[in-house]
């Protein structure tokens, strides 16, 4: 993977040994910002979104996820309620293995794909309810309500980032917080690259000593800069979490409290998106 980084003045890359088919590095710059980046081929494992604790409703880390699934790696999925009767519940469109969890109520960014194939479209979406079935429409105009029918998977995110290799330079039509957009905050993001691999990034951030975060911009930036010609955000903050062989090699600093060794507890967050090799796969269908 080639690393570009033209607006970044200063930066120090490290990578470790992984398995064929996926590749992980971590990337600091002077701002300060920590930046994960993993990069999968879909010909060697497989991705899937898995719903916390396997319900509607209800949270589990990212780590739990990826431990209870097998998975050799995982971030966190899309946005969520938090507290009350809702806790868990997706504030966005969410399918899983052909079942409805969530639908957005504004047009936001997605990405979907099938078992069979793994390749992803992105698209900006809204859905609605037609008696017992449900409509997907493009917003854009640059994917069809039929092939999100066939989609196996849908997670959403906001904003979309990159479409059809171009960088969005406006994000008002998702209707986001301008804070959101211009303050720095730690970030997840998924993209994909145009050999058809997929591209993972985890921004720690709100840490001074270690990492900032990104604005929007600077997220949509790099994940160009990286090579994407998709690119979707994902939940961030207390959210943002990379998990990999039974590790968070992130830093998240989850909802600020402190477990018994002072390290911020993780986020228990709605979904995740895991990558599973096809053994694990195949076992965890067969349940």
């Amino acid at each position: 993977m080639r690393l570009l980084f033209l607006n970044l003045a200063c930066f120090f890359l490290v990578s470790f040994s992984t398995p064929e088919g996926i590749e992980y590095q971590h990337i600091t710059t002077s701002v300060p910002q920590s930046i994960h980046v993993l990069v999968v081929n879909p010909e060697s494992y497989c991705l899937r979104p898995a719903k916390a604790l396997d319900k509607c409703v209800g949270r589990e880390t990212v780590l739990s996820l990826a431990d209870r699934k097998g998975a050799i790696a995982a971030v966190n999925g899309g946005f969520f309620a938090i507290g009350g009767y809702h806790d868990g519940s997706p504030c966005g469109i969410l399918k899983i293995d052909g079942q409805w969890y969530g639908l957005p109520l504004h047009p936001r960014g997605a990405i979907g794909w099938t078992d069979r194939e793994q390749k992803p479209i992105f698209d900006q979406l809204l859905a609605h309810i037609e008696g017992i079935d449900v409509f997907v429409e493009s917003q854009t105009g640059s994917t069809t309500s039929e092939q999100w029918d066939s989609m196996d998977h849908i997670v959403g995110g906001t904003p979309l980032l990159i479409q059809n290799g171009k960088r969005n330079s406006n994000f008002v039509s998702e209707r986001t917080i301008s804070t959101f957009l211009t303050d720095r905050h730690a970030r997840t993001a998924v993209g994909l690259l145009p050999n058809g691999y997929w591209l993972f990034v985890v921004v720690d951030g709100k840490q001074p000593d270690l990492s900032l975060g990104m604005t929007m911009d600077e997220l949509a930036d790099l994940m160009q800069e990286l090579g994407c010609i998709a690119a979707l955000n994902l939940d961030g903050g207390g959210s943002s979490t990379l998990v990999y062989e039974g590790q968070v090699i992130n830093h998240p600093l989850g909802d600020g409290d402190a477990d018994d060794d002072q390290l911020s507890l993780l986020r228990p967050v709605s979904d995740a998106i895991l990558i599973q090799d096809s053994k694990t796969f195949s076992a965890n269908n067969l349940e």
